[in-house]
């Protein structure tokens, strides 16, 4: 027997056990279907120095709101310009201002369940050195928050590096529009890389771009002459771009594969200044909206049966006329985060720690994970079926990965570790694809949860 047979015939028998590892019965799982939610935080935007706040609404949408003044118990500005959910899946990252000058900023960390800032990522003189005005920000492969510095000239991407407690800055080309990111700024859960859109100048056109992990190439995807005036954008789970538009035209879309933008389909919602993508797993493509202009609130919007549900109604007096960012909470189940040179845990938190004691597993693929693996009940499980998908199904990959399954801890948390000290720089720019799942033989699909979908690239420092 050939090696190549040899090899093949263990992965026909591992798809087998994969398969049978993936096999379901059919019902819902737990709060794990379009349109729901377990809290959203949405950030309103004033120009008046301390008057911005956060809108809080819980699972049945009753709203709480804060105001991000100087004291009190929000201890800084809020600039409500990207607000990502942290690698913890529990607390929120807020860049704000220190000072009513501007000149000293902060990446706060905000506790949705305690309603209060509980701690910082960074506070710092804001300059050359770290970030002079940001636009939208994101959590990248190595754990860390990243966004454009509109401040700079040229723009650039910028990385907070929390290991090293510094700053990282690549600049991005000079062809790129000024408020670049503005218009939305993704770490791509498939794909690895940045996507992110562009202002332009006055009323000149916009523009989508994507990034390399690295931040060294940038690549426009698609150039329209019309000026879109939304403060965020997002990937949805096909691969399209989507961004808010504050004029009258609901939202704006780039299909996967296409440049071209198109005018999103008509809705109740009215003009959004804001949308941000449900969970990849939930059946459907919907995305959470904020509205802007006369209308005012938080929708949830079907994208493909083009209607919306009101998860609040706003008025002037209690809401701005711009709601810069809505993040759903708890919806990192999966990320990485940078320990060392060419270290990296696995962090699983399914559901923001509703599973603590269930059993989960997680899986690695090379392959690409579309189009994702269809559970009965709808959900998508975004995993490519290769050879190393199936043997890390089984169990862990020493010294490369380990600590993938087994059960959840007394917070509903899990990390497996990930080291590729032994290989060096030799893999470096390979995206692996991540995906789990949490085992629960009393769910009627037998799988309690299904993990958000994680692209990481591989970055060994020298």
């Amino acid at each position: 027997m050939t090696l190549s047979s040899l090899v093949a015939g263990r992965f026909a028998v591992g798809c087998v056990a994969f398969a049978a590892w993936l096999a379901c019965a059919h019902g819902a799982s737990v709060a794990q279907v379009a349109g729901t939610h377990a809290g959203v935080l949405a950030g309103m935007f004033n120009t008046t120095p301390g008057t911005n706040s956060m809108l809080r609404l819980d699972a049945q949408n009753t709203p709480t709101t804060i105001v991000t003044s100087i004291g009190g118990a929000w201890p800084y500005w809020g600039v409500p310009f990207g607000m990502p959910v942290d690698t913890d899946n529990h607390h929120v990252v807020i860049p704000g201002l220190v000072d009513l000058g501007g000149s000293i900023g902060v990446l706060a960390r905000w506790d949705p369940v305690a309603g209060a800032v509980t701690g910082t990522l960074w506070s710092g003189t804001l300059g050359p050195a770290t970030v002079r005005n940001w636009s939208n920000w994101t959590i990248n492969a190595d754990g860390n928050p990243v966004t454009i510095d509109n401040g700079s000239s040229p723009q650039a991407l910028v990385e907070f590096d929390r290991l090293a407690n510094a700053w990282n800055r690549v600049p991005l080309p000079a062809s790129v529009p000024a408020f670049a990111g503005v218009g939305g700024l993704d770490w791509d859960p498939i794909a690895g890389g940045y996507t992110h859109a562009a202002w332009g100048v006055g009323t000149s056109g916009s523009a989508l771009y994507r990034t390399t992990p690295t931040g060294f190439i940038t690549t426009a995807l698609a150039l329209t002459t019309v000026r879109i005036a939304g403060f965020g954008g997002t990937l949805l789970q096909d691969g399209s771009w989507l961004s808010g538009d504050a004029a009258p035209r609901d939202y704006r879309v780039v299909a996967r594969g296409s440049a071209t933008w198109t005018v999103g389909s008509a809705t109740p919602a009215g003009a959004l200044s804001d949308v941000t993508r449900e969970r990849f797993a939930a059946p459907g493509r919907g995305f959470f909206a904020a509205q802007a202009g006369g209308t005012r609130g938080l929708v949830y919007v079907d994208a493909v049966a083009a209607t919306t549900v009101a998860l609040h109604v706003g008025t002037a007096a209690t809401m701005p006329a711009t709601v810069a960012e809505i993040t759903p909470l708890f919806t990192r189940d999966l990320t990485t985060v940078r320990t060392g040179k060419a270290t990296w845990d696995l962090r699983v938190r399914p559901a923001g720690g509703q599973f603590a004691g269930k059993s989960f597993r997680a899986v690695v693929s090379a392959a690409w994970p579309r189009p994702p693996v269809l559970l009965p009940d709808g959900r998508e499980l975004f995993v490519g079926i290769d050879l190393l998908s199936v043997i890390s199904a089984r169990g862990p990959i020493p010294p490369f990965f380990s600590g993938n399954g087994g059960m959840l801890d007394a917070t509903g948390s899990a990390r497996a570790r990930l080291d590729f000290s032994s290989i060096g720089e030799a893999l470096d720019g390979v995206v692996l694809h991540f995906a789990a799942v949490v085992i629960d033989p009393v769910a009627p699909s037998g799988i309690g949860w299904v993990c958000e979908p994680w692209a990481f690239a591989v970055d060994v420092r020298p």
